[in-house]
């Protein structure tokens, strides 16, 4: 990755992936924060943290849904779909494409383009 900006506080130790700068600075401007519906634009690190560890080490999503390995986890819609960016096989972050883990087929669908589009998509759907 360009710039060698890495996940925000200690989430890193974690999920062990660097994020492109726009990336980095939407989790940093958007850690807890709530659209109008309650529902979280990006996670805190605690629950990034939480979140993901969970998707990866739940027995039952192994029959379930594809492994979650190459997906970081950062947000959720309220509906138990769940917003992520795309971890490469060597572990690293390069695109700010935003996709949509959809839990009821287990799709993960493209959402947004990066970080300005997926706030403008997740407030335009929640109105």
């Amino acid at each position: 990755m360009a710039d060698g900006s890495s996940v925000p506080g200690d989430a890193s130790n974690f999920v062990d992936a660097e994020l492109p700068g726009d990336v980095t600075a939407l989790l940093e401007a958007c850690q807890g924060r709530r659209d109008p519906h309650g529902e979280a634009l990006a996670w805190s690190v605690v629950e990034l943290r939480a979140r993901n560890h969970g998707m990866r080490t739940t027995p039952a999503f192994r029959s379930l849904y594809m492994p979650f390995d190459h997906l970081l986890f950062f947000g959720n819609s309220g509906n138990g779909d769940l917003f992520a960016l795309a971890i490469d096989a060597d572990g690293k972050i390069r695109r700010s494409d935003v996709f949509r883990w959809d839990h009821e087929t287990d799709a993960r669908l493209w959402f947004a383009s990066g970080p300005s589009q997926y706030i403008a998509n997740r407030l335009a759907s929640t109105e």
